[in-house]
């Protein structure tokens, strides 16, 4: 078939379709209803130039199930307004339009809107073209002429958004987790060391270095083995007259230090 001749059958179905939605011949209205990933109400900013072609893709969104308020805007100037005043859950746009690009779009919503999906929706997008928008941070694109394709897109999409925001969010609790264990480790009334398999001292907390009586830097420079503690470490107890139950092992001499004496020989 002649490629003009294709085209202009492929327009004038998408007319006809655009007449029978706007004849409300095409379905009931399903905006109300909640979308089946539990979204709620999408708010989608769709950048398109072509009014039947916008309206084709709403009628497959709404087809689909999917309460969503769809914001059309045909320029760059108006898509940048939209984004700066307007949150966003979903971006569709159209690779070409005359003045201003879907990649030039898709670098503008990276910096707005970057937790929004951005899916392209266009009439032809090469592999090559494809591939680029994909490196460059789009979540997926459509063709067209295969508008069927468009709802899996989006939930697709919707559902790798907030994948990513549940790992950030766990990211975030792990890292709040780690700071408080290290503050109670650092804080705690009892003396606690940490070492590796090897007996070398990693980490000791306050109470372990006035245990000891060493000083954080000289403490870890040093070997599990290099020190004995007897019992009651934990409780600080103190055993004959005041003399604190630590062993130094420094040089093959062993002795037993003074209550408050501090390493070197000084009392405090």
């Amino acid at each position: 078939m002649d490629a003009d001749l294709s085209f202009a059958l492929l327009h004038s179905v998408r007319r006809f379709g655009f007449a029978l939605y706007k004849a409300g011949l095409c379905c009931c209205n399903p905006w109300v209803q909640p979308d089946e990933s539990g979204h709620g109400p999408l708010r989608i900013l769709h950048l398109e130039d072509d009014d039947v072609d916008a309206a084709l893709i709403r009628h497959e969104l709404a087809r689909e199930n999917f309460a969503a308020d769809l914001v059309q805007v045909k320029c760059g100037d108006s898509f940048r307004k939209a984004l700066r005043e307007q949150q966003f859950g979903l971006i569709l746009a159209d690779c070409s339009l005359p003045s201003f690009s879907g990649l030039e779009a898709l670098e503008i919503s990276r910096k707005e809107a970057p937790g929004a999906p951005f899916i392209f929706v266009s009439g032809t997008m090469g592999e090559e073209l494809a591939v680029d928008c994909v490196k460059r941070g789009a979540t997926d694109y459509v063709l067209k002429d295969r508008l069927v394709q468009l709802a899996p897109a989006v939930r697709r999409a919707l559902r790798e958004r907030d994948d990513h925001r549940a790992h950030e969010k766990a990211l975030e609790q792990l890292r709040q987790n780690e700071k408080d264990l290290a503050d109670f480790f650092e804080h705690a009334p009892i003396g606690t060391c940490l070492v590796d398999p090897e007996g070398e001292l990693i980490h000791a907390n306050a109470a372990f270095c006035a245990l000891v009586g060493y000083p954080a830097e000289e403490l870890l420079t040093l070997n599990l083995a290099d020190l004995e503690v007897r019992q009651r470490m934990a409780d600080a107890a103190w055993l004959d007259g005041g003399v604190l139950c630590v062993h130094q092992r420094n040089g093959g001499e062993t002795r037993k230090r003074a209550a408050g004496e501090q390493h070197g020989g000084e009392t405090a």
